[in-house]
Formats: C-alpha cells, sequence, structure tokens
C-alpha cells in the first residue's frame, strides 16, 4: 500500500515530525518529495524498518500479515493511550 506522508502518519498514529525524524534515521521513501510534492512510502516497507529498528510497537512481525500486525499496532498504541488518560 503506498502512502503519502500524512497517511503514513495517520497509520502509525504519529505525527508528521516523527515521519520526517524517521526518514532522516534511514526510513525507506518510495519517492521522494519536493517543491509542492509529498514523498510517498510503502507501508509494508515502513514497517519492516520500524520493526527492524524497534521503533514499531506491533510485536507481531509484519510478515505474519499486514493487516493483521497494522491492527495489532494500533490497538497497542490506542491501549498506552487509555492507560495516560486514566492517570490523575
Amino acid at each position: 500500500m503506498q502512502l503519502k506522508r500524512a497517511g503514513l502518519a495517520h497509520s502509525f498514529n504519529v505525527s508528521l515530525n516523527t515521519i520526517s525524524a524517521w526518514v532522516g534515521r534511514g526510513c525507506p521513501v518510495a519517492s521522494a518529495g519536493g517543491r509542492g510534492v509529498s514523498s510517498t512510502f510503502l507501508w509494508k516497507d515502513v514497517a519492516h524498518w520500524a520493526y527492524k529498528y524497534k521503533i514499531w510497537p506491533g510485536h507481531a512481525e509484519p510478515d505474519q500479515g499486514i493487516e493483521a500486525a497494522f491492527w495489532r499496532a494500533k490497538n497497542i498504541v490506542r491501549l498506552r493511550n487509555k492507560r495516560k488518560r486514566k492517570r490523575p
């Protein structure tokens, strides 16, 4: 699945600044953007990269099913956010 920077940030539940930082750390880019053109990313490549460097919260490897790994990561992030809100 090919995504632009905003779509990738949404799918990993991170900010656009985080995506920029990831690119600086070596995150794979399908096509580099330029003036007025957003970079595009392949979700599977980014998921593998993030899993390899322990950036991605998913505990299942992306190869075990992209959809399953994606939703597992989303649920982990959602649970972490709920726990943070409950603290006084």
